[in-house]
């Protein structure tokens, strides 16, 4: 039982030495304990030989093998221990191997060192102590045991490369292995009893138990696979084991009942062979399974977590919700407490937090965490590696096991957008090296969609900005529109006022000077003659010029009403031309007209296109040249009745023709020949046509002349009704 116990000891750390030295054959701390592994496995075989060899040659030989293994276990737990420290120990290490050469050559080379050889003492299962070098031997052994104790206590009070919870899994194995292997193969021997000096190696296998939790639960040499995968096996072996051994012995003793015969027995064993073949495949899947839910509790696909935070990416536009789902992801594909995240205020975007489990960050935590983050050249921290510094006492203050820095490139010394942290997991398991490299990819990943985030949030807000300032500009314009209202509406009153207190005035003066004309009062020479008449023509529009404010003060109002009655378009046409010839004639201008003989009545505001009529003619005798010729024309179709005045004045600009027909607008050229003009003119001409169901003619070419007219649908003004004048 003890040589089976020995030698099981031998292959658990043998293939724990491959598996930890496989796994992460670039550490040299790997190495290190790889190499401690097979010193012990070489200890406890030559343990096993000692106790299980009689020649003397034998005894020495294994003696000598089991004690230098031993010296080879103290030697690399000091090169291990220095080795994860994360300091060099150059003296240290030198003063070891030194050490370790003087006493492994006296070892191998001095019969009595550190025992007496079994033949010179007549023992086959113990020989007697060198009392000296035994004392040598211990004092080297217990140095190195303590040595590397104290460099793990050192590194518990610091912090170190190693996160907390392993070096406590670490110092713990070594500090149970060691006080039992001290006391069994130490003391005792020493006291002349070697009948237990098994039972050292038996204690390092509790080493090798606590390291197994440790790499079960806490990552330690991150090889759960290796492990969780030979259980697996072994479990399996044995069932098959147990279940074929059961099945022979109950069939034995149950149907064959001390027959030997050879052909049952084959058929037995052939039987038992069938079913465990058959059973094997369930067997290791159940175990299998089992061994998954025992290793790996925690355990996730990095695709899926990936393809599920791309999906949050694409969906989710506002930066609150970007974080949110992000981060909720992670915590519940990794099994985490809670998460949390932080983008620092950018441009217009305000700084956003937010946390699953609703913990409040305080504003100067975060600007140390800034402060110290960036100084780092990797994007993903884990709390447990940094020593003894602000920066760790912060995030361990919220609880935060590992932060990651929202930036592209982290070595550049960039501060990042901000941060992804998550809380400690539910497990209880560290974070491994699997959860590192997800969570910085997808930091990475994060940059582009919290940058687009960003520009979304600012976007968002210029353009509630811009509804506020929208609506306060309208609500403004709504009151200054009001009270220009308010201003056009008094200054209709004040124009409606005005024109008809000077009507009157006006209509008097008009008389007078039609009564001198006539020579009522008394005969006038031909120079007073002429100007009368000027004076009455220059009355004349000046009646005219107030009508037009009287009509646009009632087409604002809403009171320009078109009063319908029979005519003779032709007539007023002539009338109206007959009128201006004088004036005409003083400006140095032929008025000529062109009639046709047909002359259809038609039912029109005979007052209203009255005043077109003059406004057409008279804006021809002011803005033609003297010399030049104005032509009348009035055209009767079978359609339509058509009425134009064609000049040779000064025109009108092109880029300036769509606007000729509003109100108050007037031609550059022409304020320039005219400054006192109004802008009424061809705005009241336009809604007199239009109100009537015509449509204005107009042509015009600066500095070559201009038509204006209009026409009329025969068939829509046309009327059996003879004018008043006529009945």
């Amino acid at each position: 039982m003890i040589s089976a116990i020995l030698l099981l000891v031998t292959v658990l750390t043998i293939a724990l030495s491959l598996a930890v030295v496989v796994r992460n054959y670039y550490v040299k701390s790997s190495w290190y304990f790889s190499l401690f592994s097979v010193s012990v496995a070489a200890w406890a075989f030559g343990i096993e030989r000692f106790l299980n060899v009689s020649s003397p040659n034998e005894l020495q030989f294994w003696s000598k093998w089991y004690y230098f293994a031993a010296a080879a276990i103290a030697l690399m737990f000091v090169l291990f221990t220095t080795s994860i420290s994360g300091y060099n120990y150059r003296v240290v290490k030198v003063l070891a191997l030194v050490s370790s050469l003087v006493l492994g050559l006296q070892i191998i080379f001095n019969k009595n060192f550190p025992i007496f050889p079994p033949e010179l003492v007549g023992s086959q299962r113990a020989a007697e102590i060198n009392p000296l070098s035994y004392i040598v031997y211990s004092f080297y052994f217990v140095g190195f045991f303590f040595g590397g104790l104290w460099l793990l206590r050192q590194m518990l009070r610091r912090g170190g490369n190693f996160e907390t919870k392993q070096l406590q899994i670490l110092f713990t194995g070594v500090a149970i292995s060691g006080v039992f292997g001290a006391f069994f193969n130490l003391l005792l021997p020493f006291l002349g009893n070697y009948r237990l000096i098994w039972a050292g190696p038996v204690s390092l296998s509790l080493f090798l138990l606590i390291t197994g939790y440790g790499i079960i639960k806490h990552r330690l040499f991150n090889i759960r696979l290796v492990i969780a995968r030979s259980v697996a096996y072994l479990l399996l072996l044995s069932s098959l084991l147990v279940l074929y051994s059961s099945a022979i012995v109950i069939f034995s003793r149950l149907v064959v009942e001390g027959d030997s015969n050879p052909t049952i027995e084959f058929l037995v064993n052939a039987g038992v062979v069938i079913v465990a073949a058959a059973t094997a495949q369930p067997l290791k899947r159940f175990f299998d399974h089992a061994t998954n839910r025992l290793f790996y509790r925690d355990a996730y696909n990095s695709e899926s977590v990936i393809r599920q935070v791309n999906d949050v990416v694409l969906s989710s536009l506002a930066l609150e919700g970007l974080l949110f789902g992000v981060v909720q992801t992670l915590v519940d594909e990794l099994s985490v407490q809670f998460g949390a995240a932080e983008v620092k205020q950018v441009k217009n975007v305000s700084q956003t937090i937010i946390a699953t489990n609703g913990i409040k960050f305080e504003q100067s935590d975060i600007e140390q965490v800034r402060r110290a983050t960036n100084q780092f050249d990797k994007r993903v921290v884990l709390t447990d590696e940094l020593q003894d510094s602000e920066l760790q006492s912060t995030l361990r203050k919220y609880e935060i096991d590992m932060l990651a820095r929202i930036v592209a490139d982290p070595t550049d010394g960039d501060e990042g957008l901000g941060y992804v942290m998550l809380g400690p997991k539910r497990s209880g398991s560290l974070y491994t090296s699997k959860d590192v490299e997800l969570l910085n990819l997808i930091a990475g990943e994060m940059v582009v969609a919290v940058q687009n985030a960003l520009r979304f949030e600012e976007i968002s807000q210029f353009n509630e900005q811009l509804t506020q300032r929208v609506d306060a500009a309208t609500t403004e314009l709504k009151d200054k529109n009001r009270k220009l209202r308010e201003l056009d509406e008094a200054k209709d009153d004040f124009i409606s006022m005005a024109s008809h207190q000077l009507r009157t005035p006006l209509t008097t003066v008009k008389g007078y000077l039609s009564m001198l004309d006539d020579g009522d009062i008394g005969k006038l020479s031909k120079k007073q003659q002429e100007v009368v008449e000027l004076a009455f023509a220059s009355s004349e529009r000046m009646v005219y010029l107030i009508s037009d404010l009287l009509n646009a003060s009632r087409i604002d109002t809403g009171k320009f009403v078109i009063e319908r009655q029979p005519i003779k378009l032709g007539e007023v046409i002539k009338s109206e031309v007959e009128q201006l010839v004088i004036t005409a004639k003083a400006r140095g201008l032929k008025l000529v007209s062109e009639f046709s003989d047909d002359d259809p009545t038609v039912k029109l505001d005979e007052t209203k296109l009255r005043q077109v009529i003059m406004n057409f003619i008279d804006n021809a005798i002011y803005y033609s040249k003297s010399g030049g010729e104005i032509t009348v024309k009035y055209e009767v179709t079978a359609d339509t009745v058509e009425m134009c005045v064609v000049d040779e004045g000064i025109g009108v600009p092109a880029a300036e023709q769509d606007d000729l027909f509003t109100k108050f607008y007037r031609a550059k050229n022409a304020k320039r020949v005219r400054p006192d003009g109004t802008g009424l003119g061809l705005f009241l001409a336009k809604k007199v046509i239009t109100a009537q169901g015509g449509s204005v003619i107009f042509e015009s070419v600066e500095d070559k002349g201009s038509t204006f007219g209009f026409r009329f649908a025969l068939a829509a003004v046309a009327t059996n009704q003879e004018p008043e004048s006529k009945k």
